[in-house]
């Protein structure tokens, strides 16, 4: 095997649109969970709360397209959210063998305590990002949600709804 030319080194270290986002995706959840771990709930655990709270009943397949998650990574959280009691599960009467996932009174209990923090981490979000990169970001997460869940999306739509847009009144 030999080293990278100094060319194609540079070429990737400067123009990687992957490193950048994944800089600014720890960048962002690393507020969102100092600001969350008081209430002993990460940040990655608070989007499906607030996605099953918002859409349930859903099934776990459902929820894992739509948010573009991995089976694995979204059983692990499924299972510890069930485990603290903010979500709960029951036979889905249309197909036996899928469960649906539903938010808990707990769960949405939860949600209410951690709105005031889950907001400081927002504005903490909003300083680094700006208007227009707030923007863009809301642009983008559509194009990535439609792409990933195709057709899937059309029904949640209010879910990638730009919250700065004038549908807020």
């Amino acid at each position: 095997m030999t080293n990278a030319a100094p060319h194609e080194v540079e070429e990737i270290a400067a123009g990687c649109l992957m490193a950048r986002v994944r800089m600014i995706a720890r960048r962002v959840t690393r507020y969102h969970d100092d600001a969350l771990r008081p209430f002993g709930i990460q940040a990655s655990q608070l989007n499906l709360l607030v996605f099953v709270a918002r859409f349930g009943p859903v099934r776990r397949s459902r929820i894992g397209k739509i948010l573009g998650l991995d089976p694995s990574t979204l059983t692990r959280n499924l299972r510890v959210m069930t485990e603290k009691g903010w979500i709960g599960d029951s036979p889905d009467d249309a197909d036996g063998r899928a469960r649906l996932m539903r938010a808990t009174p707990a769960g949405l209990g939860l949600i209410v305590d951690v709105a005031p923090a889950w907001r400081t981490a927002q504005a903490t979000t909003r300083a680094l990002l700006g208007v227009r990169g707030e923007s863009l970001v809301w642009a983008i997460s559509g194009n990535a949600m439609r792409a990933s869940a195709g057709t899937a999306v059309s029904d949640l739509a209010a879910h990638t709804a730009d919250p700065g847009s004038s549908d807020r009144g």
